[in-house]
């Protein structure tokens, strides 16, 4: 319980919080609009002779990535996950595409553990 003597000092914290808050850019009437920036497109040739495109997009303040991972007869859109190093990116389901500098690795069966990851490396551009 808050004795009245405690309670003097945490009036001016609280207003002093709340003023804070306030007055942060976050709270300031106008906000810029966000907008998705344009597609950064990277081509891939797989260990499994496949070839894959993923398309990178972002939000103008980075606050939200995601990629379009496209295979053969095959769209999938990938939220951006929490990765130890390079970049990773998962449906949350079952399909995850990790990369760093110009190599990637696709996982389709994210649920097995044994499940084989096809290697991929960065290509000049569609079909090269």
């Amino acid at each position: 319980m808050l004795s009245i003597e405690s309670e003097c000092h945490v009036q001016p914290l609280l207003l002093a919080l709340a003023a804070s808050l306030l007055l942060s850019p976050a709270a300031s009437a106008y906000t810029a609009p966000l907008k998705l920036n344009p597609p950064v497109t990277f081509f891939y040739n797989c260990d499994d002779g496949r070839s894959l495109v993923v398309r990178h997009y972002s939000l103008s303040d980075r606050s939200l990535e995601f990629i379009k991972l496209s295979l053969p007869g095959k769209v999938h859109t990938l939220a951006h996950v929490v990765s130890a190093s390079g970049a990773r990116y998962s449906d949350g389901d079952n399909v995850q595409w990790w990369s760093k500098g110009e190599n990637g690795a696709l996982n389709e069966n994210a649920h097995d553990e044994r499940a084989r990851l096809t290697q991929c490396t960065q290509a000049l551009s569609a079909g090269h």
